[in-house]
């Protein structure tokens, strides 16, 4: 989550960079990640740029809202700023959202959002279809 909507205050972003050692682990040129673990994206997509990434998601997840200690529109609110300042401006990275309440994407390769299924969506993703895309609901 952007800073902004889960800020230092309330002590799991200091809690989290502690407990995950997130210093050690994040990529040394990446100075934004520091923080804001949202920038990993964006710097990502620029030190790859010929390979593919996406980020999978509830829009309203159900486990990481109360793990931040914010409500669901919090957590919907700050998906759509991560959506919009650190990956639709890639070229390379996409987002397949799923309309609802839920927290894991891997274990239904069934479920669809927009008729595009998460199994397809990955497909897509590595073996780099041409018409791989977004998928919203």
């Amino acid at each position: 989550m952007p800073p902004d909507v889960v800020s230092e205050g309330n002590g799991s972003v200091a809690i989290e960079r502690v407990q995950w050692n997130l210093a050690a682990t994040l990529p040394p040129g990446c100075a934004a990640c520091a923080q804001d673990l949202s920038a990993i994206y964006g710097f990502y997509s620029r030190a790859f740029p010929d390979s593919r990434g996406a980020l999978l998601s509830y829009t309203k997840d159900a486990v990481l809202p109360v793990f931040y200690g914010i409500t669901t529109a919090e957590f919907t609110t700050g998906l759509d700023e991560v959506l919009a300042d650190q990956i639709a401006p890639t070229t390379n990275f996409r987002t397949f959202l799923v309309g609802a309440a839920g927290h894991e994407l891997w274990f239904t390769p069934s479920l669809a959002s927009s008729t595009v299924t998460v199994q397809q969506f990955v497909t897509q993703m590595v073996t780099d279809d041409a018409s791989w895309a977004s998928v919203q609901p």
